[in-house]
C-alpha cells in the first residue's frame, strides 16, 4: 500500500521476469534427471532379465528330471490298463444278451399292470355290492320311519284351517277395537275444542261487558259536561243560547279530565265491536258442543255393544286391555299356525316321497344281483392273469425291467470307467512325453542365453536411481510453486491494468457527474438547498398561494396573506417551500408558526381551496366539486366562524358541494342540511338526516 499504481504494477513485472527465468533453468535440469533415471531404468532391467534366466535355467532342469520320473510312473499306469482287454469284451458280450431279453420283462411288466387293473376291479365290485347292500337296509328303515310319521300327520289340513279360522277372527276384532279408539280419539278433539271454545265465549262475554261499562260511563260524563262546552263558545255581547243574557259573570267550566266527543264514539265502537266478538265466539262454541254430543252419542253406541255392561268411562282403559288381550292370542295363533303349516308341507312331502323311496328300494335289489354275477366273472379273470404272471416270472432272472435295466447301467457304466480309465493313461503319457521335450529345449535355450554376459551389482544401481528420483521431485516441486507463483501474478497484473482503466473513465464521470447531483439535490456548499423537485414545486406552490390568498384575506377580514419565504434561514437545511405571513394590519411579515390556532386553521383552509382551485384549472379534464373539512372550527370565535362560514358559502354557489364534520353547535344554527350521529350506550350508533 505504500507503492503509486505504476510502481506497483514496475514491481509485479519485474517478480515475474525472475521467477520466469528461474522457471526455465529448473525445467531443464529436470529434462537432464529424466534422461540420467532412464539409463539406469535400462541397467536395471538388463540385470534383472540376467538373474531370472539364470532361475528359470535351474527350476527348468529340476522340472525336467522331475518330468522324467513322472513318465516311468505313468508308463507301468497305461500298461496296467492296457491289460484289461479281455475283461472289458467280456462285460460288452453280457450287455448284449441283456438288451436282448428287455422285450420279455415288457410282457410281464404288461401281465401284472393287468393283473392290477383286475385286482382293483374285484375289490371294487365287492366294495360296490357292500354299498349297494347297506344302502337297501338303510332305505328299507327309511321307509318304515316315513310310513309311521304320515300316519301320524293325517288330520293336520283340518287343524291348520281351524287355527287360520281364528287367526282371521282375531284381526276383525282388533281392526273393530282400532276403528272405536279413533272415534275415541276424535271425541276427544272434539270435547277439547267445546271448552276452548267455551272459554272463549267467557271471555268475550267478559270483555263485552267491561266495553260496555267503560261506554256507559265515559257517555253519562260527556253528557255532564254539555254546559261547560257550550261554554266555551260564550263571547262578551253574545247571547246565551240557553237563556239569552248577554252578560255571563259566571259561565260554566269543563271538569279536568272529562271525555270528548270523539272519545265517546271511540268507547262506542269498541263496545259494539266486543259485542260482535262474542256473538262470534257464542255461536262457534254452540257448533263444537254439537259435534262433541253428537260424537259422543255414536262412541257409547259402539262402547255398548263392544264393553256389553261396563261403564262408558271404562272405554279407555278396557280398550288397552282387550288390545293387549287380542295381540297376544295372535302371536299365540300365528306361531301355532306356522308349525301347522310346516306339519302340512312336511305330510305332502311325505306322500311324495314314500313312493319314490319304495321305486328306489326295488331298483337297487335288482342292481344288487348284477353286481354279484359280475363279481364272479371279475374273480374267474384274476385267478387266470395270476397264473400267466407266475409263469413268466420264472423264466426270468431278475424281477422286473427296472432292475434289468439298472443291471445293464452298471455293466455299461464299468464298461465306460475301463475305457476311460485306459484313454486317461494313454493321454497322460503322451503329455508327460510333451513336456519332457518342451522342458529339454527350454533348458537349451537358456543355456545359449547366459553364455558370454557379466553380472552387474543391481543394488548400487537402484541407489543410484532411488538418488536421482528424489531429485526430480525437488525440481518437481520448484517447478509447480514458480507456475503458480507466475500464473496468480500474470493474472493479478492483468485485473490491477484493467480496474485501473476503468477507474480512470470512472473518475472522469464523476467529476463532472458530482456537481450535477449537488445542483439537483441542493447541496452546494454555501449556497442554499434548494433540490430540483423543489424548485419545480415552488412555481406550483406560488400559484397555489395566490389562489389561496383570495379566501384567506376573506376569512381574516383583510388582515393576513400568504406569501413564500425567498431566503433560507440558513445555508444547512432544505428550504424553499416555506412560508410566511404579512399582517396588513401593521405591515410587518412573519412565519407562519406564529399563527393562533383558528388562524392557522384558516390558513390551512385557503390552502387547500387554492389547491384545489389549481388543479382543475391546470389538469384538463380533472373537477373537484365536493370537499370535507374535519374539525377545526372549534378554535375559531364567533367572528372568525363567520368569515370562514361565508368563505365556504360562496363555494356552494358554484356547484360546489361542501361538507363540515364538526361538533361546534354555532354550526348546528348556520347549516340546513345535516346528518345526525348519535352515539347509543349500548345498541352502536344511529343517524338523522335532516334537509
Amino acid at each position: 500500500g505504500e507503492l503509486s499504481l505504476e510502481e506497483l504494477m514496475e514491481a509485479i513485472q519485474q517478480i515475474i521476469s525472475d521467477d520466469q527465468q528461474q522457471y526455465e533453468r529448473k525445467l531443464e535440469e529436470l529434462r537432464s534427471t529424466e534422461l540420467r533415471i532412464r539409463s539406469l531404468d535400462l541397467v536395471i532391467d538388463r540385470i534383472t532379465a540376467q538373474k531370472k534366466a539364470a532361475s528359470d535355467m535351474e527350476h527348468a532342469q529340476n522340472s525336467l528330471e522331475e518330468e522324467r520320473m513322472e513318465q516311468e510312473r505313468k508308463k507301468a499306469a497305461f500298461d496296467q490298463e492296457s491289460a484289461k482287454t479281455g475283461e472289458r469284451e467280456k462285460i460288452a458280450e453280457r450287455i448284449g444278451e441283456m438288451k436282448n431279453r428287455l422285450s420279455e420283462y415288457d410282457e410281464l411288466e404288461k401281465k401284472r399292470r393287468q393283473l392290477k387293473l383286475c385286482r382293483e376291479i374285484v375289490e371294487k365290485k365287492l366294495a360296490e355290492k357292500q354299498r349297494r347292500a347297506a344302502e337297501i337296509n338303510a332305505l328299507t328303515a327309511e321307509l318304515e320311519q316315513r310310513q309311521k310319521a304320515l300316519e301320524l300327520l293325517k288330520d293336520i289340513d283340518v287343524e291348520r284351517t281351524k287355527a287360520g279360522q281364528a287367526i282371521n277372527e282375531n284381526q276383525r276384532m282388533s281392526q273393530q277395537l282400532e276403528r272405536l279408539e279413533e272415534q275415541r280419539k276424535q271425541y276427544e278433539i272434539a270435547a277439547a275444542r267445546w271448552t276452548k271454545a267455551g272459554a272463549k265465549y267467557q271471555s268475550a262475554k267478559k270483555y263485552a261487558e267491561l266495553e260496555q261499562k267503560q261506554y256507559a260511563e265515559k257517555n253519562q260524563a260527556f253528557l255532564d259536561e254539555q254546559a261547560g262546552i257550550l261554554a266555551q263558545a260564550l263571547s262578551p255581547g253574545q247571547p246565551c243560547p240557553v237563556c239569552g243574557s248577554m252578560v255571563h259573570p259566571h259561565p260554566a267550566r269543563i271538569t279536568e279530565g272529562a271525555p270528548s266527543e270523539e272519545e265517546v264514539e271511540l268507547a262506542r265502537a269498541r263496545k259494539e265491536q266486543a259485542q260482535e266478538e262474542m256473538a262470534r265466539a257464542s255461536a262457534a262454541a254452540g257448533e263444537f258442543k254439537g259435534q262433541a254430543e253428537a260424537q259422543r252419542s255414536e262412541l257409547e253406541r259402539q262402547a255398548e255393544l263392544c264393553m256389553k255392561d261396563r261403564p262408558f268411562e271404562d272405554l279407555a282403559d278396557w280398550l288397552v286391555r282387550k288390545g293387549t288381550q287380542l295381540k297376544e292370542e295372535r302371536t299365540e295363533l300365528r306361531e301355532t299356525y306356522t308349525q301347522l303349516e310346516t306339519q302340512s308341507k312336511q305330510k305332502a312331502d311325505l306322500e311324495k316321497k314314500i313312493p319314490e323311496c319304495q321305486k328306489k328300494l326295488q331298483e337297487e335289489k335288482e342292481r344288487l344281483n348284477q353286481d354279484s354275477e359280475d363279481l364272479a366273472k371279475a374273480k374267474g379273470e384274476l385267478e387266470h392273469l395270476e397264473e400267466q404272471e407266475r409263469s413268466l416270472g420264472e423264466k426270468l432272472e431278475f424281477s422286473s425291467k427296472e432292475e434289468a435295466q439298472a443291471y445293464l447301467r452298471d455293466m455299461e457304466e464299468k464298461r465306460s470307467l475301463m475305457e476311460a480309465a485306459l484313454r486317461k493313461a494313454e493321454r497322460r503319457l503322451q503329455e508327460s512325453k510333451e513336456k519332457i521335450a518342451e522342458l529339454d529345449a527350454t533348458v537349451r535355450t537358456l543355456r545359449d542365453q547366459l553364455q558370454g554376459t557379466e553380472t552387474a551389482a543391481l543394488d548400487d544401481e537402484i541407489q543410484k536411481k532411488k538418488a536421482w528420483e528424489q531429485e526430480k521431485e525437488a525440481l518437481t516441486q520448484d517447478l509447480r510453486m514458480l507456475r503458480s507463483r507466475l500464473d496468480r501474478n500474470q493474472d493479478s497484473l492483468l485485473q490491477i491494468k484493467s480496474k485501473a482503466a476503468e477507474m480512470g473513465a470512472a473518475e472522469a464521470d464523476w467529476s463532472w457527474m458530482k456537481a450535477l447531483s449537488d445542483t439537483a439535490n441542493g447541496t452546494i456548499s454555501g449556497k442554499e438547498k434548494i433540490m430540483l423537485e423543489t424548485y419545480v414545486q415552488m412555481t406550483y406552490f406560488d400559484r397555489i398561494i395566490e389562489r389561496a390568498n383570495t379566501r384567506f384575506m376573506v376569512m381574516s377580514g383583510g388582515q393576513y396573506e400568504l406569501k413564500r419565504r425567498l431566503e433560507a434561514e440558513n445555508n444547512r437545511s432544505q428550504s424553499g417551500l416555506e412560508l410566511n405571513v404579512i399582517d396588513h394590519y401593521n405591515g410587518s411579515e412573519r412565519s407562519v408558526k406564529t399563527l393562533s390556532g383558528g388562524e392557522a386553521f384558516k390558513a390551512s383552509l385557503s390552502l387547500a381551496l387554492g389547491l384545489s382551485d389549481e388543479i382543475q384549472s391546470s389538469a384538463g379534464g380533472v373537477k373537484l366539486d365536493t370537499m370535507f373539512v374535519d374539525e377545526g372550527f372549534g378554535s375559531l370565535d364567533e367572528e372568525s366562524l363567520q368569515q370562514a362560514i361565508r368563505a365556504l358559502s360562496g363555494l356552494t354557489e358554484g356547484n360546489r358541494l361542501v361538507g363540515i364534520i364538526s361538533h361546534v353547535a354555532e354550526l348546528k344554527e348556520k347549516i340546513d342540511r345535516q346528518i345526525v350521529v348519535k352515539k347509543e350506550k349500548f345498541s352502536g350508533s344511529s343517524i338523522k338526516i335532516l334537509v
